[in-house]
């Protein structure tokens, strides 16, 4: 698809994680589609609203897709993608790799990366409902001899290595093990400019190894602050299972708490369950799935399997961000409400809400200033240019002025802004519209 294409549909779209944006293959257009109210068990039958025809929800395959076709068919339509491995073609880790049957690595070669002593963040996965993905720490070391010794064994319950910031520990002295997948490079990754920018500490970016035996997973869930993620295989096999954005409602019980395991369903809980669309799909090694903003997603590793994982964020969700924000803010006003007469019961809210997820209202628009400063200091490279960077580049100035407008009215709202920090913010915002 060319730059004119990717214009028309950036021009038209708006991209929100409570809805599946679809096209059915009768109309051949681009359509909010909901579910067929009475559809059996999970057969992906949808209802596309345009035409009234049911179509099937499936995962496309693409053993070649370039970054332009990437956005206008899959990330502004909010829709996974599996890739295959040319995707990554060139990965320094693909020589880690040995040749053997069960394409297993040489484990010893993490110790010689990163070394034994690394603490590693692991989760034990068992079924109880009373200890559900209990996270802790290993030494590294520790972590590889446990799984040498699961490799001729079947478990139901193991240890899985997970949320490990492993590029960014082997980037502080060596060169990237791996770069972004060839078709994500055009959408741009705002949390990884923001995360090298202030350098917290060593864990202070979105970018992950995971590694496990067979059996090890990750339950339901959405994608931290309603950001993007892609995972690659590097060996192994994953399962994955997804429901679309606006299945939550019947993935949830009366109080809105998400299904734990999709395989352990307490019927009674849970009575609707069974009635959510979902997808399902293996991923093999050198195999790279795109998860988009808002889908429900339970992971299984079927083998021992090691992938590299990433969660982005840009102009085609950093809406879905500042709602993400909105609803985890409301729900610490909601376990908090007794208190809300304290002093500075505001603040202390807005502390919660960076404890529970990452970021609150006043580093969300510290994130956007950063971006937007970015933004305006690239413009005149635009000029005269109709590329399709210079079209993405227009939809994150206008992206970036709407998102930080609204952030600013609920700062307001929180009454947690200084008047010189407003005009500052709104000075910034004056010269992104002004580009439009």
């Amino acid at each position: 698809m060319d730059k004119t294409s990717l214009q028309a549909l950036l021009g038209q779209s708006n991209v929100q994680s409570n809805r599946l944006y679809d096209y059915c293959d009768a109309c051949a257009d681009i359509e909010v589609c909901s579910i067929k109210e009475h559809a059996l068990e999970w057969q992906q039958q949808r209802l596309c609203n345009k035409c009234k025809k049911n179509f099937i929800l499936k995962i496309d395959k693409k053993e070649d897709l370039d970054p332009v076709t990437f956005i206008t068919d899959y990330l502004v339509r909010n829709k996974p993608v599996l890739l295959g491995p040319k995707a990554t073609e060139g990965w320094d880790i693909w020589q880690w790799i040995t040749g053997s049957e069960d394409c297993h690595t040489d484990l010893d070669i993490f110790l010689m990366k990163f070394g034994g002593e690394q603490k590693v963040p692991v989760t034990h996965c068992v079924s109880s409902d009373e200890n559900i993905d209990l996270p802790c720490t290993m030494l590294l070391s520790e972590y590889l001899d446990y799984l040498k010794g699961q490799r001729h064994e079947q478990i139901s319950a193991a240890t899985y290595l997970k949320d490990w910031h492993a590029p960014l520990l082997y980037e502080q002295g060596n060169p990237p093990f791996y770069s972004v997948p060839t078709p994500f490079k055009l959408a741009g990754d705002w949390m990884h400019e923001y995360c090298m920018h202030r350098k917290k500490s060593d864990t202070d970016d979105f970018r992950f190894v995971y590694l496990g035996p067979a059996n090890s997973s990750t339950l339901m869930h959405t994608d931290v602050l309603g950001s993007y993620s892609w995972s690659c295989n590097i060996y192994g096999l994953k399962k994955w299972i997804f429901f679309p954005p606006d299945q939550g409602s019947l993935l949830k019980d009366k109080n809105g708490h998400l299904v734990e395991n999709i395989h352990e369903v307490d019927e009674q809980r849970f009575p609707n369950v069974h009635k959510a669309s979902r997808v399902e799909l293996l991923q093999e090694p050198r195999q790279c799935v795109f998860v988009p903003s808002g889908w429900y997603h339970q992971v299984t590793n079927l083998k021992e399997t090691l992938s590299i994982n990433a969660n982005w964020i840009n102009c085609g969700n950093i809406s879905d961000m500042l709602k993400v924000l909105c609803e985890d803010l409301e729900s610490a006003k909601l376990y908090t409400e007794d208190c809300k007469d304290m002093e500075n019961y505001e603040e202390h809210c807005q502390t919660l809400l960076r404890c529970n997820s990452g970021f609150d209202f006043l580093e969300m628009l510290e994130f956007l200033e950063f971006i937007g400063r970015t933004r305006l200091e690239r413009t005149p490279s635009f000029k005269n240019d109709f590329s399709a960077e210079s079209v993405m580049h227009t939809l994150e100035i206008q992206e970036l002025a709407k998102t930080t407008t609204q952030l600013l009215s609920k700062l307001e709202e929180c009454q947690l802004l200084t008047d010189s920090r407003r005009r500052q913010t709104e000075s910034m915002v004056s010269n992104l519209e002004a580009l439009l």
